[in-house]
């Protein structure tokens, strides 16, 4: 509140006016989650609109005001919600890049909690953003790669390529050798989930010849995990067609990148990309029939998964511990790993 009184007013006198307001009512006290919260009455913000001019003006300023103070909080604030909403304040300030540095990141939390449709909100209105704005390409095309990111979550694999070549082509613009090697991984994660594998696998290809070639070892090991996963979906389809020797063979090549992967996320000390590498080997080894490997892996990713708040990590380790379970025979096990596994999806 003293951020918000007028201009260049000493703090006493803000207070003195607070004080003041809240003997008379027009400035409303609750109590919202342990912290005490107020609000103006309508009253009080029809005298404040009476007596100003230019009322956009005061709105923009005051955003800005609200933004610039809870950005500062938001440094050593370990809260989500502090970021969120100095971003919006600053959103509603013009202030779009600096908005989109607190909103997206808290956007990619939000979806690997789970929370994949407040994610998407959080990001939509930069859509409407025009390109006059003050709004730089290379976050603009962050914002485009989240929202990606966000509908193949939600399973919409051709509103996600849209989002993901549009990104990909501002990436080109600014040459953003990293932007265009991650771009180009997200099209090949859409394209996987669509079932077209060969096409998912020439981004991926791209994608990791230019993380090797701009030292992007995160980028390389995201990369070397899709590539596990793609040859994953190659070994299903041949074991369905009754190959079992390419089913291994697939299964096998599957697990050499996963082993990559997991050694670069264990470099890098990425517990996350640990956990998705522990899964998939967890997944490959279970269909190989080696179970107890797999029941090995799976339990180090739950842990994982658990420690860092990753909730499909978490549904996708347990169904891995059931479907390992189940094949041993241990039905009771395997139905308390699946109950669990539908809990959380």
């Amino acid at each position: 509140m003293k951020v918000l009184g007028r201009n260049a007013t000493p703090n006493e006198e803000t207070e003195a006016s607070i004080k003041v307001l809240l003997k008379t009512s027009l400035l409303e006290r609750t109590d919202g989650g342990g912290e005490v919260l107020y609000s103006l009455h309508p009253s009080t913000i029809a005298f404040v609109q009476a007596h100003q001019d230019d009322q956009q003006t005061l709105e923009v300023q005051t955003h800005r005001r609200a933004g610039d103070w809870l950005e500062e909080r938001a440094k050593t604030s370990r809260s989500i919600w502090v970021d969120i909403e100095a971003g919006h304040h600053l959103f509603e300030a013009g202030e779009y890049d600096r908005s989109n540095e607190l909103l997206g990141p808290a956007s990619v939390t939000l979806r690997q909690h789970g929370r994949v449709r407040e994610s998407l909100q959080l990001l939509l209105p930069f859509l409407e953003v025009g390109k006059e704005a003050d709004f730089s390409p290379q976050l603009r095309g962050q914002c485009l790669g989240r929202i990606g990111n966000t509908y193949i979550s939600l399973g919409e694999m051709e509103k996600a390529i849209r989002f993901h070549e549009q990104a990909l082509v501002i990436s080109h613009e600014i040459e953003d050798r990293r932007g265009v090697g991650g771009d180009l991984c997200n099209l090949g994660i859409a394209y996987a989930r669509l079932g077209k594998v060969e096409k998912a696998i020439g981004f991926y290809q791209q994608a990791l010849a230019l993380s090797r070639e701009t030292g992007n070892r995160q980028g390389e090991c995201n990369v070397l995990g899709n590539l596990g996963n793609v040859h994953a979906i190659l070994g299903l389809a041949e074991r369905e067609c009754g190959n079992t020797h390419a089913f291994r063979s697939q299964e096998e090549k599957a697990i050499g990148f996963y082993e990559q992967a997991l050694a670069i996320s264990r470099e890098l000390g990425n517990r996350r990309a640990e956990g998705y590498a522990l899964g998939g080997l967890s997944d490959s080894y279970e269909k190989l029939g080696q179970e107890k490997k797999a029941i090995s892996f799976s339990k180090q990713y739950l842990d994982i998964a658990r420690e860092v708040g990753d909730r499909y990590g978490e549904g996708n380790a347990l169904g891995n511990l059931g479907n390992a379970y189940a094949k041993l025979g241990q039905v009771d096990k395997a139905i308390d790993f699946y109950e669990q596994y539908l809990g959380i999806a």
